[in-house]
């Protein structure tokens, strides 16, 4: 007898966490199996979301393969459905009082321009009005877009926004091959915007490492404390890989 004769793989394992398509995907959703760190954070995540005085711009570090990006898919889970898919969700939007589901823009971290992507996610979610997509946006345009798509949500019906972006590592790959031209300073306003909208943007960057390690060696000190500032303007939560 084989092994493959007593033991099977769910179909769902077999590949990676596409976030944006699989937070829909109820399968996806419903085979995460929650470790008790992962409970906790989404509990803190949601927590925050409504907290005055609280953070609402993360990120989320940890190795490959320690369940980030299906950790993430739960967390869209929690605050973006008004009646949660995972059981673990349900329980804790029962528990903390979270308001109206959030808008999610959900982003998959590639090597091009961060502020293009900001701005896609905006358009593909159906946010933005009388938009040139051939404009090039700076930093500030970018916030302004989406201080217009937190208004744009809740005229929707929605509480807000939550943005998630996942594999964010790739896009600070690409500012540092690219630093003459790619301002990561949209991060700092995001942050900062995050703060003056308790309950109605919440915000998580996903990477395996903090952002100056993305950096060359030949990376100028005046750019890398530049980096090491705007990371500042977040919290960071250290995610690990499960013991048993």
């Amino acid at each position: 007898m084989y092994l493959s004769e007593l033991v099977r793989v769910n179909s769902r394992f077999h590949r990676s966490i596409h976030l944006p398509s699989d937070w829909s995907n109820s399968s996806a959703v419903e085979s995460y199996v929650v470790t008790p760190e992962a409970r906790e954070f989404a509990r803190e995540l949601a927590q925050s979301l409504g907290d005055e005085y609280g953070s609402r711009a993360w990120t989320l570090v940890g190795p490959y393969g320690c369940g980030k990006s299906a950790f993430c898919v739960m967390v869209a889970d929690l605050l973006c459905r008004e009646v949660p898919i995972h059981p673990v969700a349900r329980e804790l939007r029962r528990s903390v009082q979270i308001g109206k589901p959030l808008k999610p823009i959900l982003l998959t971290g590639h090597r091009g321009p961060l502020n293009e992507a900001l701005v896609d996610g905006l358009r593909s979610s159906r946010l933005l009005e009388n938009d040139n997509s051939s404009l090039i946006h700076s930093s500030d345009d970018v916030w302004r877009l989406y201080e217009q798509g937190i208004e744009a949500a809740i005229s929707q019906g929605y509480g807000g926004l939550l943005l998630i972006i996942d594999e964010f590592g790739k896009f600070l790959e690409y500012a540092s091959l690219h630093p003459e031209h790619e301002d990561l300073f949209v991060l700092q306003l995001l942050a900062e915007g995050a703060a003056r909208y308790p309950g109605q943007f919440l915000m998580l960057l996903v990477l395996h490492s903090s952002f100056a390690n993305y950096l060359p060696l030949t990376a100028t000190r005046a750019l890398r404390d530049e980096w090491q500032k705007i990371q500042g303007r977040f919290t960071e939560h250290a995610f690990h890989l499960p013991t048993s």
